[in-house]
């Protein structure tokens, strides 16, 4: 029954994908790397931590490298299935020179690049059958991709695209259709790592998105959690990636690195507990429990169920956040990753009272702005009217903002983070509230 039911917890993972290391590849990833794995959560920024909502979805993307070339991209479905792959080739210089995607095991569509001084000056796709569908003819600066122009089979062109550039990362992406109307323009900033924190679309001359994002590094210079943000700066997605080096594939796992609680990827709530006293909890539909053994020079894992005594050996591998464990039953694996809560490092932000003496907009659900007065009151207030005043003082130490409606006889206790010069308010249960944006100042400090 102990191994019936571990099989029904397994879940297999065949993926792969990989890129070039250049300000022309928006992944720009460092070092020598084998293997990412890359998965994407709804989320929630609460007052002193960033909440991921896991589900029973074993949807990721894996990507594969060679020689840091990116090889192929696997798309994996909530059932844990390769279900799309895109494949790359390259020349001896490492030029992308054939591009195939694959749905379902069959090809789906089929890029040639012709190559002209380890440049790529026409990408040539075909369909499923085999037949042309369009062209696209590069253009370059001294040293970038400047414009394109996509070309259908008859000739015409159908898409003209135009990049503007700032030491070597697009500024502005223009699409214009055969009339050379505008389709779409597109304007980015980037941090230190050259990763987009912004991202403008303006579509048909009218229609604006803002995409915000931030990010998390490791040591190598490459991000392992990027922050979505809404045009809101709402928290929308977290993404998280298992980066895989090769000079990190064959880790070691000791006794102390397996103790403690570890959730098998893309569950909800299923993990396995390892407890300092050798005894372990496996936690999903059932509850079963145990002892466990740690061999490392054979790099297996024993453990054995208390209520009938029964011994399952497993294999295991150590990739970097990710504890794969082998059965030889169906010769499946079963991933563990350990969830550690994303708590705010700007919650240590110095701040004083004087921070709060300005007029604030009120980003949602209104454009209602608060004003912060020297002598401790405070007004809400729109263009038509005064809606609601009487006085606030702040607790810096707890990040508390308490204001106090002296006409009705109520106080609201808020949590607070200021960074950015951007103020956002929590209810006492965590839940974001409010967003104000600094209008303009209200007096001298205190």
């Amino acid at each position: 029954m102990f191994k019936y039911f571990f099989v029904l917890i397994v879940v297999s993972f065949t993926a792969c994908s990989s890129i070039k290391n250049s300000k022309s590849n928006q992944l720009l990833l460092q070092g020598d790397i084998r293997t990412v794995i890359e998965k994407k959560y709804a989320a929630e920024d609460k007052f002193q931590e960033y909440k991921i909502y896991y589900e029973n979805d074993f949807s990721h993307k894996t990507l594969h490298f060679d020689n840091n070339l990116l090889i192929k991209t696997d798309f994996i479905n909530d059932k844990g299935e390769v279900f799309w792959s895109i494949k790359k080739t390259y020349d001896e210089d490492g030029v992308n020179t054939k591009t195939q995607s694959l749905f379902d095991d069959k090809i789906e569509y089929t890029i040639v690049n012709q190559i002209d001084n380890q440049r790529i000056t026409k990408s040539i796709y075909y369909n499923k059958n085999g037949e042309l569908k369009y062209t696209y003819v590069n253009e370059y600066d001294s040293t970038f991709l400047s414009s394109q122009r996509q070309i259908a089979p008859n000739g015409n062109v159908n898409i003209y695209q135009v990049y503007e550039r700032e030491n070597g990362l697009i500024k502005t992406h223009t699409q214009k259709d055969s009339l050379g109307n505008t389709i779409k323009t597109s304007s980015y900033k980037y941090d230190e790592n050259d990763q987009p924190i912004e991202i403008i679309n303006i579509k048909n001359q009218d229609y604006i998105d803002i995409e915000h994002f931030t990010y998390e590094y490791d040591q190598r210079g490459n991000w392992v959690k990027k922050f979505k943000y809404d045009i809101n700066k709402n928290l929308e997605y977290i993404y998280v990636r298992n980066i895989i080096y090769n000079d990190n594939q064959h880790l070691k796992l000791t006794p102390t690195q397996l103790e403690g609680k570890w959730s098998i990827y893309g569950t909800a709530s299923d993990h396995f507990v390892f407890n300092k006293n050798k005894t372990y909890q496996l936690i999903g539909n059932n509850l079963i429990e145990g002892n466990w053994e740690l061999n490392e020079k054979k790099q297996q894992i024993i453990l054995n169920n208390a209520s009938d005594n029964e011994t399952i050996t497993l294999s295991y591998t150590l990739e970097n956040n990710h504890l794969l464990l082998h059965t030889e039953v169906e010769n499946q694996t079963v991933r563990l990753e350990k969830r550690i809560p994303l708590k705010k490092q700007h919650l240590n932000h110095k701040i004083t009272t004087s921070d709060f003496l300005h007029q604030w907009k009120f980003i949602q659900p209104n454009n209602d702005w608060i004003t912060f007065n020297k002598d401790f009151t405070f007004s809400i207030e729109n263009k038509k009217k005064m809606l609601l005043s009487g006085n606030w003082e702040v607790n810096l130490e707890k990040h508390l903002l308490i204001l106090e409606d002296i006409k009705r006889g109520e106080t609201n206790v808020l949590h607070f983070n200021y960074t950015d010069n951007t103020l956002k308010l929590y209810t006492e249960d965590g839940k974001k509230a409010f967003q104000l944006e600094i209008v303009s100042e209200t007096g001298m400090s205190l």
